[in-house]
């Protein structure tokens, strides 16, 4: 396997031209870059002036201080980037691309899904093939296109987006933001009692507002202004469109330290292992993949109700947040989880 060590200084930006496989990058406090290869290698590290290039035939995974500026070229499978204060800037990535713990987040393409958790600066996606779902993002939110359905909880900037199926929003409206949400299919936004918003909605199919006050309507459209109208939001539905007033229990919360404990064993034995690339083994990677996948259906939104359907009582957030931990703890596997967060939501 190939593996490569650099010393970096402090404002050194960090190229990652191409790497043929996935990519799995993350900050922390060393000084010194690391970067691994898997079987078929083909790793190549470069410093040139104050930057370090790197190529890769295969899977890359790359260790690097957290302050560096990231800019990332051509991903050929799925990507993953966490905890990094400095920018990142990506171009093409062929599969699902997750991040985590960013500062300020700006990408280009991606043909599979996105997962974004926890960035504190503005975020700017291009395009994106399949669904997008987005977590605690702080700063201001630019989607270009989303191929299949939106997600966002804990938005607190603007919003635009363009979604060609469903969008599913929980949105702070800060005083001063524009956004601007168009989906093909439903429309559900949530905002906080309390917001001082002007909203315009418009829906090819049924239109309803819960928990406002004064509300204009006209065929197919309606206006509200809630308090002094400080933040604007312009919302159009090819299908239904519900905006809600009303608080939202965030899960991410109470999740993020056991997510975190996984991700951090996961890049352990990632880093400790060989890759196994090769054809019928089993590998680092994909075990770990397959527990990252079980806790994002664990913590996905769950789908806005029917107004006639009782919200989940708190029992419900305990025994979820149980079943993580025991997860964490490996006193189940993921199969397990998924099975019982399936009985827990009545699916099974």
């Amino acid at each position: 396997m190939d593996t490569a060590q650099v010393e970096l200084k402090p404002g050194t930006i960090v190229r990652v031209i191409s790497i043929g496989g996935d990519l799995r990058l993350t900050g922390g406090d060393a000084r010194r870059l690391e970067a691994k290869a898997g079987r078929r290698g083909g790793l190549r590290v470069t410093s040139r002036g104050e930057a370090v290039e790197i190529t890769c035939e295969s899977g890359c995974l790359i260790f690097l201080p957290a302050d560096c500026a990231v800019e990332v070229g051509a991903v050929g499978g799925d990507g993953r980037v966490t905890d990094l204060t400095g920018p990142l800037k990506t171009a093409t990535v062929g599969g699902d691309l997750r991040l985590q713990r960013l500062h300020e987040v700006s990408i280009g393409n991606v043909g599979g899904d996105v997962l974004a958790q926890r960035v504190q600066g503005p975020f700017e996606l291009g395009t994106v093939g399949g669904d997008a779902r987005l977590e605690r993002i702080d700063g201001p939110v630019h989607l270009g296109s989303v191929g299949g359905d939106l997600r966002a909880v804990g938005l607190e900037g603007s919003l635009e987006a363009h979604v060609a199926g469903d969008a599913r929003v929980s949105m702070a409206t800060r005083p001063g933001t524009q956004s601007t949400l168009q989906a093909g299919g439903d429309i559900f936004c949530r905002v906080p009692p309390g917001s001082s918003l002007h909203a315009e909605l418009l829906a090819k199919g049924d239109l309803r507002v819960e928990g406002a006050g004064e509300v204009t309507r006209e065929m197919g459209s309606a206006a509200l202004t809630l308090g002094a109208g400080e933040a604007s939001l312009r919302a159009v539905a090819g299908g239904d469109l519900a905006l809600v007033v009303t608080a939202y229990a965030d899960p991410t919360g109470w999740a993020g330290a056991i997510t975190a404990e996984v991700e951090a064993a996961l890049y352990e034995v990632e880093a400790d292992l060989d890759t196994e690339l090769e054809e019928g083994t089993v590998s680092a990677a994909g075990v770990g993949e397959q527990v990252r996948r079980a806790l994002d259906r664990a913590l996905r939104p769950a789908p806005p109700r029917e107004r006639d359907e009782a919200e989940p009582g708190p029992g419900v957030d305990r025994e979820r947040q149980m079943i993580l931990a025991m997860l964490a703890d490996r006193r189940i596997t993921a199969e397990q989880a998924e099975a019982l967060f399936r009985a827990l939501e009545g699916d099974a």
